[in-house]
C-alpha cells in the first residue's frame, strides 16, 4: 500500500485522522508509536482511563515531567495526539474529579476533543445525577477549550436515538458525541447507517470500527471494508451534517483486551482498513 509523502494527516474532508491505541494490545508507547508511524499514520487517540484498561495511560499517575516526556516522544515520531480517552464512571462525584483531571491530561496533550461515557441509570434519580454531572464535565471541558464527545455505549447513549435525546435534554455546546460504527451494532439489533442520521449533528468524533456478524454482544470485530458496516453511506451521512472532528481508527480485533493478539495482526489490520477508506474516497491515495 502505497503511503502518501509525510503520511495521512488528513481526510479528505479536512479532519484529523489516525488511530486508537486501543487498535493494540496491551499498547507500548515505544514500540507502537513508532508502528503507526511506519503505518504512514501521523495522528493518535491516546486512552487515558485507568491502568486497568488494556492499552490505557493513567494520567492520575502521571507528573508535569511524565507528560512533558509523553509529548516528546509522540513529536519525534512524527506522531500527534488528535483526541484522548478520558472516561470515568460518572455516579458519585469522586467519578466527576476523576473525570476533570483526565480532561486536564487532555489538555496538556493540546486536543480539542475528549472521549467518554454517559454512563447507566438504573431509575429516574440515577439518570438525573448523571445528566447533572455530565454537565458539571461540560463546564469544566468548556473552561479547557475541549468538547466531551459521549461514546455509543449501553445506557444514555446506547444510540443515536437516545443521544438525540440526552443532547436536547442537556443542551450544552461542549457536550457531544462520539459515533462508534460497530457498538452499534455489538449492542443493538440497530443498522448504524441509519441510526446516525438522527444524531449526526451532533457528532463530535468517529470511531471507525466494523463487525463481521450482527449477532449482538460477541466480538468479532475485523478490519474496516470486512464486516457487516456500511461506511459510504455512514460518511455520506457524516458529510451532509457538515461533520467536523477526528475519525479514528479504533479496530478492537479479536485477542486485543486479553493481550493476545499479535503485534504484527494489528498492523495488518490498519493496512487493510486504510486501504478501504482510501477505496471508498474518504482518504487520499
Amino acid at each position: 500500500m502505497a503511503v502518501a509523502e509525510g503520511g495521512i494527516p488528513y481526510t479528505v474532508d479536512g479532519n484529523l485522522f489516525g488511530s486508537s491505541a486501543g487498535s493494540f494490545a496491551a499498547f507500548d508507547l515505544e514500540s507502537d508509536v513508532r508502528r503507526m508511524a511506519g503505518l504512514g499514520l501521523r495522528h493518535i487517540e491516546l486512552l487515558a482511563v485507568g491502568a486497568g484498561h488494556f492499552s490505557s495511560l493513567a494520567p492520575e499517575t502521571m507528573d508535569d515531567a511524565a507528560v512533558t516526556a509523553l509529548v516528546t516522544h509522540l513529536d519525534r515520531a512524527g506522531v500527534h495526539a488528535m483526541s484522548v480517552a478520558v472516561a470515568a464512571p460518572l455516579t458519585d462525584w469522586a467519578g466527576v474529579e476523576v473525570l476533570k483531571k483526565r480532561l486536564d491530561f487532555a489538555k496538556r496533550l493540546g486536543v480539542t476533543v475528549a472521549q467518554a461515557g454517559a454512563g447507566e441509570a438504573h431509575d429516574e434519580a440515577e439518570r438525573l445525577v448523571l445528566v447533572r454531572h455530565l454537565a458539571e464535565a461540560g463546564d469544566y471541558a468548556a473552561t479547557l477549550g475541549i468538547v466531551l464527545a459521549l461514546e455509543i455505549h449501553p445506557g444514555l447513549t446506547v444510540s443515536g436515538h437516545a443521544a438525540r435525546a440526552l443532547m436536547a435534554e442537556l443542551d450544552h455546546p461542549h457536550v457531544r458525541i462520539n459515533y462508534d460504527t460497530a457498538n452499534i451494532v455489538f449492542y443493538t439489533d440497530l443498522d448504524p447507517a441509519q441510526d446516525v442520521e438522527e444524531i449526526a449533528p451532533f457528532v463530535a468524533q468517529v470511531h471507525l470500527k466494523d463487525k463481521a456478524t450482527r449477532t449482538q454482544r460477541t466480538w468479532d470485530f475485523v478490519p474496516i471494508g470486512q464486516g457487516v458496516v456500511d461506511f459510504p453511506r455512514i460518511i455520506k451521512v457524516l458529510r451532509q451534517a457538515a461533520f467536523q472532528g477526528p475519525y479514528s481508527l479504533e479496530l478492537e480485533l479479536p485477542g486485543v483486551a486479553d493481550g493476545s493478539l499479535a503485534k504484527e495482526a494489528s498492523e495488518q489490520g490498519i493496512q487493510h482498513s486504510i486501504a478501504y477508506l482510501q477505496h471508498i474516497g474518504l482518504l487520499p491515495h
